[in-house]
C-alpha cells in the first residue's frame, strides 16, 4: 500500500511537468473559486457555459500569431464580442435572455469547430477541448500566474463591492457605485478565469469548474468568506486526486477532476441531509421531553 502511494503521489513529483500541473492546477483552483460564487449566486451558470464556448474560435485564431499570449487576446475577444451580440439581439429582438445565449453562443463554437478543420497550427487546440494539465507548457503557465494574481488582487481589493453585487443589485445602485461599470468588470474577470480554466478541464467542461465549488461550499457554510475559502479548498483536493488519477489511469485531466468535484459534492450533500435529520430529531426529541416536563 506504502509503495502504491509513493509511486503514484509522491515519486511523480520528480518530474517537472508533473510539479507545473501541479501549480496550474493550485492558481486555476484558486482564480474558479473565487468567481464560482459570483457565478452561481447571480446565476450566471448560463452565461459562464456560454463563454466558455465563445472563446473557441478566438482560440484557433490566436494560434496562428506567433507572440506571447496571442491565444489569450483571441479567446478574450472573441467571448466579450459573443456577449455583447447577444445583448444587442435580446435589445432588438423578442428573443429571451436564454434562447439568445444559447443560439449565439453555440454558433460560436461551431465556428471554432469549422476554423479547427482548415487551420493548420502546431499548437495542440484539440487539450483546449477536454484539457490537458501534465501537458502545460511554460508560456502556458506565465499566463495562468498572471491572469490568477489579477482576479485574486481584484477580489480582496474589491470583496465589499463584489458581495454587495452579488446579494443586492439594487442597493449597489442606490449607493452609486457604477453599476454598469462593475457589471462589465466582472464579466472581465469572469472570461479572464474561463480562459485560465481551458488549459485544466477544457472548454467542455469548464461550467463544472465555475458552478461545483460554490455549490458544494454552501452546503457547509452561508458566509461569502467562508464559501470562497471552503470552494478553494474544495478545488485544490478534487484537482490535486484528479491529476493524480488521470497519471495513474492515463486518461484525460479535465474528466477526472470533474468527476472527482461531483464525488466531493455527493459526499457534502449526503453529509448535510444526514446532519439536518439528526438536528431535526433531537429537536423534536427536546421539544418532547420539554412536553413532558410541563
Amino acid at each position: 500500500m506504502l509503495e502504491f502511494f509513493y509511486e503514484n503521489f509522491i515519486d511523480p513529483l520528480n518530474y517537472e511537468f508533473y510539479r507545473v500541473a501541479i501549480i496550474t492546477s493550485i492558481l486555476v483552483s484558486i482564480s474558479t473559486a473565487i468567481v464560482s460564487v459570483v457565478v452561481v449566486n447571480k446565476n450566471w451558470a448560463m452565461l459562464g457555459m456560454g463563454l466558455s464556448n465563445s472563446v473557441f474560435p478566438g482560440v484557433v485564431l490566436g494560434s496562428l500569431l506567433h507572440f506571447p499570449m496571442s491565444m489569450t487576446l483571441g479567446a478574450f475577444i472573441t467571448g466579450l464580442f459573443c456577449f455583447y451580440l447577444t445583448n444587442f439581439i435580446l435589445r432588438h429582438s423578442r428573443l429571451k435572455a436564454d434562447a439568445a445565449l444559447g443560439m449565439c453562443y453555440s454558433c460560436f463554437f461551431a465556428i471554432g469547430l469549422l476554423l479547427l478543420s482548415f487551420v493548420k497550427t502546431e499548437s495542440h487546440i484539440t487539450h483546449i477541448l477536454f484539457g490537458n494539465l501534465l501537458g502545460v507548457e511554460e508560456s502556458d503557465y506565465y499566463e495562468l500566474l498572471i491572469i490568477s494574481i489579477i482576479v485574486i488582487i481584484f477580489s480582496i481589493t474589491r470583496f465589499r463591492d463584489i458581495i454587495l453585487f452579488t446579494f443586492d443589485e439594487l442597493q449597489f445602485k442606490i449607493l452609486g457605485l457604477g453599476f454598469e461599470r462593475f457589471h462589465n468588470l466582472m464579466l472581465v474577470i469572469l472570461t479572464l478565469t474561463i480562459i485560465a480554466s481551458l488549459q485544466a478541464i477544457g472548454i467542455l467542461l469548464t461550467i463544472y469548474y465555475l458552478v461545483l465549488p460554490a455549490v458544494t461550499a454552501q452546503l457547509f457554510s452561508k458566509r461569502l468568506r467562508n464559501v470562497m475559502l471552503l470552494g478553494i479548498f474544495v478545488n485544490l483536493i478534487s484537482s490535486y486526486f484528479g491529476l493524480s488519477l488521470s497519471y495513474i489511469l492515463n486518461v484525460s485531466t479535465g474528466p477526472t477532476i470533474v468527476v472527482m468535484q461531483t464525488s466531493f459534492f455527493l459526499i457534502a450533500f449526503v453529509y448535510r441531509r444526514i446532519r439536518n435529520w439528526l438536528m431535526r430529531n433531537q429537536k423534536i426529541a427536546q421539544e418532547q421531553q420539554e412536553r413532558l416536563q410541563a
